[in-house]
């Protein structure tokens, strides 16, 4: 089965002001053109087909005995809740797990092992992966489920293989992907889930994009602040050593002074009129002699 999907890209949303910041600091260029070849590297990577893999467990293959083959099942589709913690070096293996309304059994297809395990506790398998199933409803299934584990880098190496992503023709800064899959469900989840990790990837890039912009521009005003203070005392060294004159503030200092000889102007001025009405106060009344107490008599 093929499933088809479109992904849009350079849509990824960041925080508030972020593409403001990364313009300035020569990051973030809208007028650039997209680089969809890129794109599809980082989406075709080893680490994020790794990380979709790993989260939605296809290192297990699981299938069970139909008439004329295997079918393939997806863990979803399981009677049971299946979870698993897949060593990165794991070798892999195959077994067959018979599922039990109060317990499950897993044998080995090749050799002897057979274990009994208890739902909602780790089984830990020979080759040091743990599993850890659950059956709130207390299902049971007669035929066994056949188990194969495998190794990381194989079950990437064939997703890669399976995996197809190309520049849209119909329409500007799409990609088309498609997923061929025996179990459609699984194609479909792979898709969505290689999206989620892409634009979860493109968020932290930007983000670390703007933390740097952030730094070199707080790096940047340090150093304009300390360039302007240098060039401040040069300045004021420079007027020191020639005696140059400020324009701005000997104009303030000389209308200080200036309102200063203004005001004691106006107090001569008054003390004069003073001493004038004194005088002639004295001048009209020169016949009557006033007697004025003091201290001593």
């Amino acid at each position: 089965y093929e499933v088809k999907s479109k992904l849009a890209i350079g849509s990824a949303e960041v925080s508030s002001q972020a593409s403001n910041i990364l313009r300035i600091a020569g990051i973030d260029d809208e007028s650039k053109e997209l680089q969809l070849n890129n794109e599809i590297l980082i989406l075709t990577s080893y680490d994020v087909l790794a990380r979709v893999v790993d989260s939605l467990q296809l290192q297990w293959q699981i299938t069970r005995a139909g008439r004329i083959k295997k079918v393939p099942v997806a863990i979803k589709d399981l009677p049971i809740t299946f979870v698993s913690k897949v060593q990165p070096e794991t070798k892999g293996g195959d077994w067959e797990l018979h599922v039990h309304a109060q317990n499950f059994e897993l044998k080995s297809i090749e050799g002897k092992y057979r274990q009994q395990g208890q739902y909602n506790q780790p089984f830990r398998l020979p080759t040091g992966d743990t599993l850890v199933l659950s059956n709130p409803f207390r299902k049971s299934n007669e035929d066994p489920y056949l188990l194969h584990l495998q190794p990381l880098r194989q079950v990437v190496a064939a997703v890669k293989a399976n995996l197809k992503i190309a520049p849209s023709k119909a329409t500007q800064n799409i990609l088309d992907i498609s997923m061929v899959d025996e179990v459609p469900s699984n194609a479909t989840a792979f898709i969505t889930a290689l999206t989620n990790e892409y634009n979860r990837l493109s968020i932290v890039y930007k983000n670390q994009a703007i933390r740097k912009a952030l730094d070199f521009l707080d790096k940047r005003i340090a150093t304009v602040e300390q360039d302007i203070d240098a060039y401040q005392d040069k300045i004021t060294g420079f007027r020191l050593q020639y005696r140059l004159i400020e324009p701005t503030g000997e104009a303030a200092q000389a209308l200080t002074q200036l309102n200063s000889l203004d005001a004691q102007d106006a107090q001569i001025d008054y003390q004069r009129e003073l001493l004038a009405a004194i005088e002639q106060h004295l001048n009209s009344n020169v016949r009557y002699t006033e007697i004025i107490a003091n201290a001593l008599s």
